[in-house]
């Protein structure tokens, strides 16, 4: 798959820190930040506030009915078939509704499928299709929390009004406040690179 920047935000720390570290998992003595080999205290949350053009709302099922339909004519190859009763997993099958799509972006485990077999997760290839349609943002839940999150490809803010921008200073001055269609491409530098062009005042 072709990689591209996002920024992702959350509704509240909690949220921000679950998606970015996991949750405590019960029975489990040890933190999500020890169990991902975090300091906590080299993390911050921060407030940020924009707008956007163009935005694919996933919290609710109806938004996926279009789409849905479209895969409506899709097959599974039959060696897809084969490889799953080699493998002895149960045989795929295709999504036929709204719901079962967003149940299967929202899943928890997500990352196993990926992990095990290299391929992409359905919600990463959906964020690659919105991503290609020059959607600027999908709003989605937290599977975590519930609460809401917000997957921002700042590449597509060009030619648009979107931006987002820090509601406070930043800590370093190097570090840029606002994003926007003016200077978008920031985004696919690192700190670095950014600071270099602070020091030439190139941005």
């Amino acid at each position: 798959m072709q990689t591209f920047p996002a920024f992702y935000i959350a509704q509240n720390q909690d949220t921000a820190r679950a998606e970015a570290f996991g949750s405590q998992v019960a029975g489990v003595s040890l933190t999500s930040a020890e169990v991902s080999l975090t300091n906590e205290r080299s993390n911050s949350c921060i407030s940020i506030s924009g707008s956007l053009d163009r935005v694919i709302d996933l919290t609710k099922a109806s938004s996926l009915t279009k789409f849905v339909r479209l895969m409506s004519g899709f097959s599974i190859p039959k060696h897809i078939y084969e490889s799953a009763k080699n493998l002895n997993i149960s045989p795929p099958t295709l999504i036929n509704s709204p719901k079962l799509l967003l149940d299967s972006f929202m899943s928890e485990s997500w990352r196993m499928q990926p992990a095990q077999c290299d391929i992409p997760a359905n919600s990463q290839i959906f964020g690659q299709l919105a991503y290609e349609a020059s959607i600027d943002g999908v709003l989605y839940k937290s599977s975590k929390t519930k609460k809401l999150c917000l997957a921002i490809f700042p590449s597509n803010f060009i030619n648009g009004n979107s931006f987002m921008k820090l509601d406070d200073e930043p800590p370093e001055k190097w570090i840029i406040k606002q994003i926007d269609f003016e200077n978008f491409d920031l985004c696919n530098l690192d700190s670095t690179q950014i600071r270099t062009l602070k020091k030439r005042g190139k941005s």
